[in-house]
């Protein structure tokens, strides 16, 4: 019991130092509108700590962490992170043979084709789209359609939480309606962000709002260190931006490079339903 109450510890230290230094979400530059914005098949360098990179395609798989591991450690650390890896690597593989239909890239640069911030190829910024799907405690995948941009010194993140959370036993074999429906939701996401991502870009999605405590396990599916609920993790302080009583835009500030369940799905402007959140405090 007493290793559980000290690996606890440490995971509640590793979530604080997640929130030390977080990198500033800020609106994005309206040079964007005259510059243009390409949109690339590539994920991008910044991906949260331990994430596994779908081969051939703009997926990203997050896998839950295991108590198991951290309690019974493999002598050589870095075999057992070897090993972890493979596993997850070989996971994210056997997930992308069964979502070949499903294509994030090409799903993006049809809905943004027509938009005033398309850009050609020497455009001043570029979008990398992929899809985050995430393992939660629950045993359900939940995903995320994310819009990373840079240019001229600026890096924003926009984000939409589809709405359906899918059984992790449903990937092994999709159904051609499972298929579908997240297509459908995917669709639906796009055209979203590419709204918010204008708006941002005019200046007409606030900069700042009222100060809110929210936590999902969209933000944060998996245990700390194995062992603290994914309950119990919370962004103190994100910027309310929208909210219509069924939907909230927030603007989240956080670090890329941390693992998932210690804030690397932070950063960014997010788009989620009110019935996905485990927390939503007004401060």
């Amino acid at each position: 019991m007493s290793r559980l109450i000290a690996t606890a510890c440490v995971a509640l230290a590793l979530l604080m130092s997640a929130c030390a230094a977080p990198r500033k979400s800020a609106p994005m530059r309206p040079e964007a509108l005259q510059g243009g914005i390409t949109v690339v098949r590539a994920l991008p360098k910044p991906l949260p700590d331990k994430a596994s990179a779908f081969p051939n395609s703009q997926f990203v798989l997050i896998s839950s962490e295991s108590a198991l591991k951290l309690l019974n450690p493999l002598p050589v650390p870095f075999v057992g992170d070897a090993i972890e890896s493979a596993i997850n690597h070989n996971t994210a593989e056997a997930i992308e043979t069964k979502l070949v239909s499903v294509d994030p890239y090409r799903l993006t640069l049809s809905t943004f084709q027509t938009s005033p911030l398309f850009g050609a190829g020497n455009a001043g910024f570029k979008l990398n789209p992929f899809v985050v799907i995430q393992e939660c405690t629950d045993d359900k995948f939940r995903l995320a359609l994310v819009y990373h941009v840079e240019g001229r010194g600026w890096v924003g993140r926009y984000l939409y939480h589809l709405p359906t959370a899918y059984p992790i036993d449903g990937f092994s074999a999709p159904t051609p309606a499972m298929l579908e429906a997240m297509s459908s939701e995917l669709r639906g996401a796009a055209g979203t962000l590419r709204v918010l991502m204008e708006r941002d870009a005019r200046r007409e999605l606030p900069s700042t709002g009222t100060k809110v405590d929210i936590g999902s396990l969209h933000f944060a599916g998996g245990r700390v260190g194995g062992l603290m609920s994914p309950t119990l993790i919370r962004v103190k302080g994100a910027d309310l931006l929208e909210d219509d009583g069924q939907i909230v835009v927030v603007r989240m500030d956080g670090d890329m490079k941390q693992a998932v369940a210690t804030g690397g799905l932070f950063f960014g402007v997010h788009h989620i339903r009110k019935d996905q959140l485990h927390t939503f405090e007004k401060l």
